[in-house]
């Protein structure tokens, strides 16, 4: 299942991972922070192009897997930094990784929006130029534009298709398998705990009705976890709780 509504999301989330990535390697390699600003400003600029997004919000089929890393190499070296070819291949499998599991761990559809916009403020906190920072609002406008109005069903066909693109990616990152949720061959641990999406109600209930529609009786069952209330339903708005912390820095 695919959706041709994709790419904006595919392209944004997976680069709000590297720059997560690219700001931690500068401070590992203790970049003067100068330079370092003027490779999160750059790329950043870069990025989010308002000619480039203009061309990446048209209803296009997915790009093969090729393309979208020779964008985020190209994307990479778009500032003074650059990376051997062994570097890049680890900074893509680390992006894509995490992103996956992110799509993966997704509570509800809408989720796929308010990972997207974790992606983007953390993007405009690592700017410091005004102009690049209205870059980061006007994107966070077009995803609103396109998605916020979608429904459940088209989000969730667009999550299908983000799940679709990673299907075969099973890289070990170091990342997850420390904090438990990969195992050594690659694959995710959900859980099947913790609080269940907004609108729905905790799992372990049977309602009987009578011919009148009143309830007449409810039975309870084991839902094997241990589950909580609906979250609040994340802001979309430009500046707001986002609820959720897939899609910030892990």
């Amino acid at each position: 299942m695919t959706s041709i509504h994709t790419i904006p999301l595919l392209f944004l989330n997976l680069g709000g991972e590297m720059m997560y990535i690219l700001d931690q390697r500068l401070q590992a390699q203790k970049i003067p922070k100068d330079k370092s600003m003027k490779v999160m400003n750059d790329i950043t600029s870069i990025m989010l192009n308002e000619k480039f997004l203009g061309e990446l919000f048209k209803p296009q089929e997915v790009y093969n897997k090729q393309a979208l890393r020779k964008l985020f190499e190209d994307l990479a070296h778009g500032s003074i930094m650059r990376l051997n070819s062994a570097s890049m291949d680890k900074l893509y499998d680390l992006m894509t990784m995490v992103f996956k599991y992110q799509v993966f761990n997704a509570q509800s559809p809408n989720d796929v929006v308010l990972i997207t916009l974790n992606h983007l403020d953390s993007i405009r906190n690592f700017v410091t130029c005004l102009t690049i920072q209205k870059q980061v609002d006007m994107a966070h406008s077009m995803v609103m534009k396109m998605y916020g109005k979608m429904s459940p069903g088209e989000l969730q066909t667009i999550r299908y298709s983000l799940l679709n693109f990673f299907q075969d990616l099973k890289v070990r990152v170091s990342v997850l398998l420390r904090v438990g949720v990969q195992n050594p061959h690659g694959d995710f641990t959900i859980y099947t705990s913790g609080a269940v999406p907004p609108g729905c109600e905790v799992p372990g209930f049977i309602r009987l009705f009578d011919q009148y529609g009143a309830v007449a009786k409810v039975k309870h069952f084991n839902a094997d976890g241990d589950y909580t209330a609906a979250r609040d339903v994340g802001s979309m708005e430009l500046i707001g709780d986002r609820v959720i912390e897939l899609g910030c820095n892990m």
